[in-house]
């Protein structure tokens, strides 16, 4: 596969990716995001991605651990399969570059059923870049256009399309004082299918994983 060559230029297209996603991420302060939930120490935010029916969603927590004890702990899908259990494989099908502290790859996501919505499978870009100016660690992922050489979608699963999604951890100082984390999460997605669009944007806000992954990361911290 010959991915990173040719007349789409993929790492482009990732590193525009990665700017989408770190623009919404940072927009705490655009009236564009409604805020519908804010309890045990996460806020979740929504608005409608331009130019689709579908909502977009964003978490922001903080979790009381160092950045530097959280990363090592999220790396593999089955690290973070106990707070994302809708993630079932993740394989990199082609590393596209690995410059400049940047990672970026071609991945093909599979994804367990998720309430009423049927396993789908993802073909995508994801961008990596483990240390932006202010100590951050962020990812984003997005779907990229069918190409011949993409696996096939297996039998009795729907092909996805990702928008845009991806996260941010940012070291921060708790009101203790101490070493902490604030996690911003966001995704859109377009599942496709036959599923009314209301379904998926109601259900929404119940994908946003910043609680379980703030326990389940605080709980091995603990122990």
């Amino acid at each position: 596969m010959s991915s990173s060559s040719g007349a789409f230029d993929y790492i482009k297209y990732a590193k525009d990716a990665f700017d989408e996603f770190y623009g919404y991420a940072q927009s705490s302060g655009d009236p564009s995001w409604k805020l519908v939930k804010d309890e045990g120490g996460v806020a979740i935010y929504t608005q409608r991605y331009p130019g689709s029916s579908f909502d977009m969603a964003k978490g922001v927590g903080i979790i009381r651990l160092p950045l530097a004890t959280i990363i090592p702990l999220i790396k593999t899908v089955e690290q973070r399969k106990p707070w994302s259990p809708a993630i079932a494989s993740e394989v990199v099908l082609e590393e596209l570059s690995n410059e400049d502290n940047i990672n970026i790859v071609l991945q093909h996501v599979t994804s367990n059923k998720v309430a009423v919505v049927s396993p789908r499978d993802f073909v995508s870009v994801r961008i990596r870049c483990p240390s932006l100016p202010d100590g951050s660690w962020a990812f984003a992922t997005k779907s990229v256009p069918a190409h011949p050489d993409h696996p096939p979608t297996p039998s009795g699963v729907v092909r996805g399309q990702t928008h845009i999604a991806g996260m941010v951890l940012r070291p921060i100082m708790d009101d203790e004082g101490k070493e902490a984390t604030e996690v911003t999460w966001m995704a859109a997605t377009d599942p496709k299918g036959w599923i009314p669009v209301a379904v998926i944007n109601a259900a929404l806000i119940s994908q946003v994983p910043i609680f379980a992954m703030k326990k389940h990361l605080e709980e091995i911290a603990s122990s």
